[in-house]
């Protein structure tokens, strides 16, 4: 009986499988990194607080149309910017859009 030649088949596959697994797993991160990371969470959060800070400084109506990821909520009080990260890892990635309004001769931004 040639043993050798069994546990060399069952070696390639075992390989082969934990090859697909993390395979699978790389392409899980690269479609969906936002469910590994808060990076862009706090990209966001920082560069809103610059976008109200403009808007309220700048003279005028404005009206301007931020581009988000759906699964970013955004909550805007008086006080702070809070964002919020509710990326899992199998999701589609649907973009939205915030909108900020300034009218003439007001203090406030409405999102």
């Amino acid at each position: 009986m040639n043993k050798r030649g069994e546990e060399a088949q069952l070696y390639l596959i075992i390989e082969l499988i934990l090859g697909i697994l993390v395979a699978g797993l790389f392409v899980s991160l690269a479609t969906n990194y936002d469910a590994f990371s808060n990076i862009h969470k706090h990209f966001i959060e920082n560069d809103l607080k610059l976008l109200s800070e403009t808007l309220l400084a700048s003279p005028g109506e404005i009206e301007y149309r931020y581009p988000i990821k759906s699964y970013f909520d955004v909550s805007i009080s008086s006080e702070q910017i809070k964002v919020t990260n509710e990326a899992q890892i199998i999701q589609f990635k649907d973009d939205d859009t915030l909108i900020f309004t300034k009218e003439k001769d007001l203090k406030v931004v409405r999102a």
